[in-house]
């Protein structure tokens, strides 16, 4: 497998903030980790010294209260732009949350008092 080349600071904000600014979500938001990791062994015989590269990307979106993730390793315009279309339609696909159905809870009425509470039923 290929070692991906670690993208520069400027480059990665600037495919961020495109792919966050052209997103049809609600909310949008990118996590952008990138890693080396090195690893040397002094064995008996042999001494092995290697280097890992890894790169992860989250994307999570907010669509009319339901939220969608989705996870990649590229970075390209392209993937990233695919990454944001995923998290979209799992965000579609999610149930409804519970309670006022995504909504905002209702404004006060106009004698600013809230509305008022459902009847308790007792129970036993």
């Amino acid at each position: 497998m290929p070692v991906p080349e670690l993208a520069s600071l400027d480059e990665m904000v600037d495919r961020l903030e495109r792919v966050v600014e052209s997103s049809p979500a609600d909310a949008t938001e990118v996590t952008w980790i990138e890693a080396v990791r090195h690893l040397a062994s002094n064995g008996k015989r042999r001494r092995d010294t290697f280097e890992r590269r890894e790169r992860t990307l989250y994307v999570r979106v907010r669509e009319r209260g339901r939220t969608g993730l989705h996870r990649t390793g590229m970075a390209g315009l392209a993937d990233l732009d695919l990454a944001v279309r995923q998290a979209l339609a799992q965000a579609r696909m999610t149930p409804q949350p519970l309670g006022n159905g995504g909504r905002p809870a209702p404004a006060p009425a106009a004698g600013g008092t809230p509305p008022a509470e459902p009847p308790q039923v007792p129970v036993g």
